[in-house]
């Protein structure tokens, strides 16, 4: 028996060590990845205290993992401790402030389904939503969380007003700007490289009952990328996505859904690629933005908006899918990085990208204020996720080659990783560059034993 496991057992706390599974909980959405040596399941923050207490006793790694929607190795613990935060799973309390701001306060393992369904309620929601909503509060929060509102309200991280947190060598700090500013800085897009979220207090903002949506084709890109970018400019655009999609029939009929024939032209057939632009409006309209020449339109309740499944996670795909490779970039707005991007567009294939797809949410640098996530230094910037999804050996393996060359230069172009994706980070220092020493110096404060979060292999 463990060492650590008997004490654990003691202190009533639930542990997995089944081989079966081990491996079984060791795989996320990017597929399967050495498994922990133990797994435990805690029920309360004072779980979390045990535990860590107990990871440092015996100098074992910690990892945390939620819905397991990342696609690399992120919470591999180098023959360490899993821990599944599912079970920390409730919504506290909902409050007004004196300066009229909603807030929420809920635990770190919430899914934002559940949040989102909650608030909705109260006629509330978010103010930036990712397109799957089956993700921690606690692990989007550590890395981020980009969505189709980012353009204009920044990041999941930004919205973080309050949190608990576990750390160092089992203690417990509850933070905000203002106390323990440091860590609280650190926890947001810090990775998990600092502790354990507990439980996150986040602002809200009033939700519309329904809301438009506009879907236009691109072959063009320049005039693709030159639109997106005007758009994120008007007022009346509250949410802006868009996928580069293989020119299939059942990969367009998959994103645009049976009408796609009214907007697919038959000049369309000779490009490679198409880019469907996807435009959201909350606010009611008679007219498509001024810019969409000729679009699809729906009409949605803001609930099942929010709830749509994207398409790339289609359940009939989960069926006949093993292999999903991602990566996941964020670029400076210029036409180097354009010709980089098509570049790759024209070496990418069919067969290598699979059923997968190429995600593009426009940015402006600006709007993001959590310190540690790392954007370009542009005014205008994109994130490109690149995702593929093939069960062909051979074609993966050419995928991967491509991607790994594509990554390098666009580093030597001013872009940066957003690391939820399946790459390895090519160096630490100079993804963080003038935030490393900070960094550094944090991580020796707040986990000087370096037991938190090993899978991203920074240290």
């Amino acid at each position: 028996m463990l060492p650590i496991l008997k004490d654990l057992q003691n202190q009533k706390i639930k542990c997995i060590t089944e081989p079966r599974q081990l491996i079984s909980y060791s795989c996320n959405y990017g597929g399967p990845f050495n498994p922990p040596t133990l797994i435990v399941e805690p029920e309360s923050r004072n779980d979390i205290l045990k535990i860590v207490k107990l990871a440092n006793t015996y100098k074992m790694p910690i990892a945390v993992k939620g819905f397991g929607h990342s696609t690399g190795n992120q919470h591999e613990t180098n023959k360490g401790i899993l821990i599944n935060i599912k079970k920390l799973n409730r919504i506290h309390s909902l409050k007004k402030t004196k300066n009229d701001i909603y807030c929420i306060n809920a635990d770190s393992g919430v899914s934002w389904r559940k949040l989102i369904n909650y608030c909705l309620n109260y006629g509330l929601m978010p103010y930036v939503f990712t397109d799957w909503l089956d993700l921690s509060l606690g692990g989007t929060i550590s890395m981020g969380g980009i969505g189709s509102a980012s353009f204009r309200y920044g990041i999941q991280s930004d919205y973080l007003v309050k949190a608990s947190i576990v750390t160092k060598f089992g203690q417990h700090y509850r933070m905000d700007k203002t106390h323990h500013s440091e860590l609280f800085n650190a926890a947001r897009a810090g990775l998990g490289q600092f502790g354990i979220i507990t439980s996150v207090e986040m602002t809200l903002r009033k939700s519309p009952t329904n809301c438009t949506v506009y879907k236009q084709i691109y072959t063009n890109f320049d005039t693709f990328f030159k639109d997106s970018f005007e758009l994120i400019e008007k007022t009346r655009v509250d949410a802006i996505i868009a996928h580069f999609e293989c020119n299939k029939s059942e990969l367009i009929k998959r994103r645009l859904g049976s009408d796609y024939k009214k907007i697919y032209h038959k000049d369309f057939s000779r490009s490679k690629w198409l880019a469907i632009l996807e435009v959201t409006e909350f606010s009611a309209s008679n007219s498509s933005p001024p810019i969409f020449k000729d679009c699809l339109k729906e009409s949605f309740s803001i609930k099942d908006y929010l709830y749509r499944i994207p398409p790339i996670l289609d359940p009939g795909l989960e069926k006949q899918d093993s292999t999903h490779t991602e990566a996941t970039l964020l670029f400076p707005y210029n036409q180097k990085c354009l010709d980089l991007f098509y570049t790759l567009l024209n070496q990418l294939s069919y067969e290598q990208l699979g059923f997968g797809t190429i995600l593009f949410i426009p940015l402006k640098s600006s709007v993001i204020k959590s310190p540690f996530f790392i954007k370009p230094q542009s005014t205008y910037c994109f994130l490109l996720g690149i995702l593929s999804r093939n069960m062909n050996t051979l074609a993966s393996k050419q995928f991967s080659y491509l991607i790994m060359d594509f990554y390098k230069k666009a580093l030597a172009l001013g872009a940066c990783r957003y690391p939820c994706d399946s790459l390895k980070t090519l160096s630490w220092p100079n993804h963080y560059g003038s935030c490393w020493e900070e960094f550094l110096k944090l991580k020796k404060t707040f986990d000087p034993n370096n037991i938190y979060s090993l899978g991203f292999s920074i240290y």
